[in-house]
């Protein structure tokens, strides 16, 4: 992780040092020779832009927690940015040192060439943000289906570590509501938010009640037992409700 963090802080500082001390050189070295014309500068700004370019693209890349969604739309940014490097290098050679080009021409080619590269990565940008976007909200409802059929098999595997009478009984009984919720299609339906909150409450209490569980004597654990099982069963009936909720909403849509 602070490998991660100092590699990018490196490519933050190359963004900024790097292009100036291009300019730089382009520049001085160009008038080196006694000729004072403005063509070394504008090699040297064109080639900085590139650099930068590149460097942005590369911290952008790092920055991004969910490259995997986006790879198709970085591929094709890397293009675009490749594309332009070399455009730019080209430029440079043919018009700036053989072709030589009037200043105002010159500067004009390389502004052309950026301002089309940045409209192109600008819209790559805003189609991969629009299916990030899509994903997100697409993937929502399953987002909390699996939260749920993962904290039940986390309430189950609680539960085997503790030594009761009804270790079968219970083991059964919660894998009967894990595997309702596995198969159970989640609701997308804004109405349907009350249900999703009242069973994220009862499964929070589950969990208190297995804590406690943990910790009590054998005449409590028997008391504690039978209200876990009547509220897994409550929560069936829940779940029961918001399938019954789920055919409605698909059958008036």
């Amino acid at each position: 992780m602070v490998r991660r963090i100092d590699i990018r802080t490196w490519i933050l500082g190359a963004g900024v040092i790097l292009p100036l001390i291009t300019i730089l050189l382009f520049g001085f070295a160009g008038n080196g020779a006694g000729t004072k014309t403005l063509h070394p500068w504008i090699s040297g700004a064109a080639a900085a832009c590139a650099e930068g370019i590149i460097l942005f693209f590369m911290l952008r890349i790092m920055r991004d927690t969910k490259r995997y969604v986006r790879t198709p739309f970085y591929i094709a940014s890397g293009v675009v940015v490749g594309i332009y490097a070399i455009t730019v290098f080209l430029e440079i050679v043919l018009f700036g040192y053989w072709f030589k080009l009037t200043e105002e021409s010159y500067i004009y080619i390389h502004f052309f060439t950026f301002f089309l590269s940045a409209i192109v990565l600008g819209l790559i940008s805003l189609a991969g943000r629009y299916v990030l976007s899509s994903e997100d909200k697409g993937n929502f409802p399953s987002s909390i289906q699996n939260d749920t059929v993962a904290r039940i098999s986390s309430i189950r595997i609680q539960l085997a570590s503790i030594e009761t009478e009804r270790n079968q009984m219970l083991d059964k009984l919660m894998f009967e509501l894990e595997e309702s919720f596995r198969y159970s299609d989640p609701l997308t339906d804004e109405s349907s938010d009350h249900i999703e909150d009242m069973i994220r409450q009862k499964i929070s209490i589950l969990e208190n009640q297995i804590k406690l569980m943990a910790e009590a004597e054998h005449d409590q654990q028997m008391i504690l037992i039978d209200e876990i099982d009547q509220q897994v069963h409550e929560i069936l009936n829940i779940l029961m409700e918001r399938n019954t909720e789920r055919i409605r909403v698909k059958a008036s849509s």
